[in-house]
């Protein structure tokens, strides 16, 4: 009889490792089972990334009328620019020296129009076609002007 007592307890005790054993496995599954899940959500539902491109430039006065900002040709404050691109349009103002930006566009082609200001002739194209290229920032995107009773460039 204690032979049949120790064999049913020894059973016991195996039957119990099992059992613990047989829980742990289970958790063991659950969790991967849980991670595959969310790694299947995650490519399912891809987080976009914040575009990282932009186009600047500066409006200036150009005094000498050759389109390219020299030295002593300050910026103009105040003009407005215009940007059309991949289902946006936008205006900026430009700052105190001049200068505008549009930051966080994504790759594609995009038009930036510069309005002269009341007085103003342009000595560039008031108009420029952008195409960046993803994360792409591109500066110098300069749009130049001269008083407009000044438009011979005679000074007077």
């Amino acid at each position: 009889m204690t032979n049949d007592l120790e064999d049913q307890s020894l059973m016991r005790t195996r039957i119990g490792r099992l059992n613990r054993g047989h829980a742990r496995l289970l958790a063991v599954v659950g969790l991967v089972i849980a991670l595959l899940r969310v790694a299947l959500l995650a490519d399912a539902y891809p987080v976009a990334a914040s575009p990282a491109g932009g186009i600047r430039g500066v409006v200036f006065f150009d005094a000498d009328g050759d389109g390219v900002q020299g030295l002593g040709e300050r910026g103009l404050a105040g003009v407005t620019v215009s940007l059309a691109g991949p289902g946006l349009d936008q205006t900026a103002t430009t700052d105190a020296s001049g200068a505008y930006a549009f930051l966080g566009l994504a790759q594609g082609i995009y038009t930036v129009t510069e309005a002269d200001p009341a007085g103003y002739l342009s000595t560039t194209s008031n108009l420029a076609v952008i195409t960046l290229a993803q994360n792409e920032l591109r500066e110098g995107v300069s749009f130049g002007g001269c008083i407009a009773r000044d438009a011979d460039r005679g000074g007077v």
